[in-house]
C-alpha cells in the first residue's frame, strides 16, 4: 500500500523528533539563558542516545538512511542554529563581531555534519574530528562554570565558539563514546539541569526566607502577543499604543467594572476586607489607599512587590556580584543611557540600581524612600510594553513611557523613576518641592508596573537582597519596610 505521507515514522527516529521540537521551542519561544542551556542540553541527551534506541529495532535499509540524514539535518538545528541563537541572545555585544562569529560557526557545522553524512561508512568506531553534539555539553560547563566559579565569568565566550569551530573541522579521529561515556554526560546533565534551575529567576519573601511562587496573570495572553506572527503584529499597532490603554481605562472607571473586583480579590487571596468597602469601579479598588508606616531610619523600599538589586561599576555597566550584566536585544545594547535617554551622572558610578515589579496584585502607590529636595523631572514618551520577564523585559525599560525625577537628599543623589506598562496609560505623581521619608509619591493605574531608582556610594543596600539578587531571585518586599542605610550607617 502507498504510503500517504513521506518520511520515516516509526520508533526508530523518535528521539531525534524529540530533540529538534526542543531545540525549535529553545530557539522562538525562550528568553532566560539559564532555561536556554537547560533545553540545549536535553537536546544533546536525545542525540546522544537516539542511535542506540534506534539500533533496538530492526529497519529497513531505507530506514537506515534515512536515519543519518535526518540525524544531521535535526543536529543542525539543535547544535548550530541553537547555539547561535544563545549567543547571539545572550552574550553578542556587538552585531557584527557576532555575525562574523556566528557565520563561520554554523559554516563548520555544516561542513562536520555534510562530512560525517560522506564518510560514516568508513569508521563505525571513530569520528572524524568533534562531533556537534558536544557543542551542548561545553556551552552548557561554561555557563554552569560562570554562575558559581565567578573567576571563569572573565573568560569571554567567544574563545569557546572558535574552539568549537576548530574542533568540529579537526582532521583527527576520536573514539566514539561507549555506553558508559554516554552515562556519564547523562550524570553530568542531571546536575547541570539542577543547577541551573535553582537560578532561574524565582521570588523570596524577606520575612520567611522562604522561595514563593506568584500566579501571573494573563499568562497565555501575553505569550500569544509576544511569541506569534499574529499576536505581535497586534501587540505593535493596538495593545502597546497609549491610546488602547487610555480607552481601556474608560471601562475601569465606569461602575460596570465593578464586579471585576471579588474575583480578583478571590484569584490573589487578598484581604477579605477589601470586598466590605464601598468602591465605585475597579479603578478606585485598584488606586485604592491604605495606611502606609515607613521605618523611622535608613533607606526604605519605595513600593511593595519584588525587588532586585544591581550594581554600577565604574564603566557604567550593571553587574551581578562581579559578573556583568549583557541586557541584549536585537543587537542593541540596552544601558543606563538608554533608560535615562541621557548619560548616567557621574555620581551614580559605584552605586546601585533597584528595579522594584509591582504585580496586578500588589498595592499601586509608592512613596519617597528618604527625606530630600526635588531638582528636575523628566517625562519621556514611549510605548507600553509589558514588563514581564517573559515578554519584552529589558526592551521596555529603553521604549516605554516613563516619568524620571533627579533628587537630592540626605543620603546623596537619586534618580527616581517611574516605567508605566501594558495597559498602564497613566502615571500619576504628586509634585513636591521638598519630601519626607514615608510620603506619598505617587501611584499607577491599573497594570502591572516598575519603578526604578538609581542611588549613588552614600548608599549601602542590605545584604539579604543583595545576596537574593546575585543568586538570580527577586525579594518581595513591603512598602516602608528598611532596604538599606547610608554608607556611615549615621542616616
Amino acid at each position: 500500500m502507498k504510503k500517504l505521507f513521506l518520511g520515516v515514522y516509526n520508533p526508530s527516529v523518535i528521539l531525534t523528533y524529540i530533540g529538534v521540537v526542543i531545540s525549535v521551542f529553545g530557539i522562538f519561544c525562550v528568553n532566560d539563558l539559564y532555561l536556554a542551556v537547560i533545553l540545549l542540553m536535553v537536546a544533546g541527551l536525545c542525540d546522544a542516545f537516539d542511535g542506540i534506541f534506534a539500533r533496538m529495532y530492526k529497519r529497513t535499509k531505507l530506514q537506515e538512511e534515512f536515519g543519518v540524514q535526518i540525524d544531521s539535518l535535526a543536529d543542525l538545528i539543535s547544535f548550530g542554529v541553537f547555539p547561535a541563537k544563545i549567543y547571539r541572545a545572550f552574550f553578542s555585544d556587538c552585531i557584527y563581531v557576532s555575525t562574523v562569529l556566528l557565520s563561520f560557526y554554523i559554516l563548520a557545522v555544516i561542513i562536520r555534519l555534510a562530512y560525517f553524512n560522506c564518510t560514516a561508512d568508513e569508521d563505525k568506531d571513530h569520528f572524524t574530528g568533534l562531533a556537534v553534539t558536544y557543542s551542548a555539553f561545553f556551552i552548557s560547563l561554561y555557563v554552569v562554570l560562570c554562575k558559581y566559579i565567578k573567576v571563569l565569568s572573565v573568560i569571554p565566550i567567544e574563545y569557546l565558539y572558535v574552539l568549537l569551530i576548530l574542533g568540529f573541522l579537526w582532521n583527527k579521529k576520536i573514539k566514539k563514546p561507549n555506553i558508559y561515556v554516554r552515562i556519564g554526560f547523562l550524570v553530568l546533565a542531571i546536575v547541570f539541569i539542577v543547577l541551573l534551575l535553582q537560578v532561574i529567576m524565582k521570588i523570596k519573601d524577606r520575612k520567611t526566607a522562604k522561595v514563593i511562587k506568584e500566579e501571573e496573570d494573563s499568562a497565555s495572553i501575553i505569550k500569544f502577543l509576544y511569541h506569534s506572527l499574529v499576536g505581535r503584529i497586534i501587540l505593535k499597532f493596538i495593545f502597546s499604543r497609549v491610546y488602547f490603554s487610555k480607552l481601556l481605562s474608560i471601562y475601569y472607571k465606569s461602575a460596570l467594572s465593578k464586579k471585576k473586583i471579588r474575583d480578583f480579590v478571590k484569584k490573589y487571596d487578598m484581604d477579605k476586607g477589601l470586598l466590605n468597602k464601598d468602591f465605585k469601579s475597579f479603578d478606585d479598588f485598584f488606586k485604592r489607599k491604605e495606611d502606609v508606616v515607613a521605618d523611622s531610619e535608613g533607606f526604605v523600599a519605595t513600593a511593595s512587590g519584588k525587588i532586585r538589586v544591581f550594581k554600577i561599576g565604574e564603566d557604567k555597566g550593571l553587574y551581578l556580584g562581579d559578573k556583568k550584566l549583557r541586557i541584549i536585544i536585537k543587537g542593541n545594547v540596552y544601558n543606563i543611557d538608554k533608560l535615562l535617554k541621557e548619560p548616567l551622572p557621574e555620581w551614580a558610578k559605584g552605586g546601585y540600581l533597584l528595579l522594584y515589579r509591582l504585580s496586578l496584585c500588589d498595592y499601586h502607590r509608592y512613596i519617597y524612600p528618604v527625606n530630600g529636595v526635588f531638582v528636575r523631572r523628566r517625562s519621556i514618551a514611549g510605548r507600553l510594553e509589558s514588563v514581564r520577564r517573559d515578554a519584552a523585559y529589558w526592551r521596555a525599560f529603553a521604549e516605554n513611557k516613563r516619568e524620571v525625577e533627579y533628587w537630592h537628599t540626605a543620603f546623596g543623589d537619586i534618580i527616581h523613576m517611574e516605567i508605566g506598562a501594558m495597559l498602564v496609560g497613566h502615571i500619576h505623581n504628586n509634585r513636591k518641592s521638598s519630601f519626607k521619608r514615608g510620603a506619598e509619591k505617587g501611584y499607577f493605574s491599573y497594570g502591572g508596573s516598575r519603578i526604578v531608582e538609581i542611588v549613588g556610594k552614600d548608599i549601602e543596600i542590605d545584604g539579604d537582597i543583595l545576596k537574593n539578587s546575585e543568586r538570580g531571585f527577586e525579594t518581595k518586599i513591603k512598602i516602608g519596610e528598611r532596604i538599606g542605610y547610608g554608607s556611615n550607617k549615621a542616616t
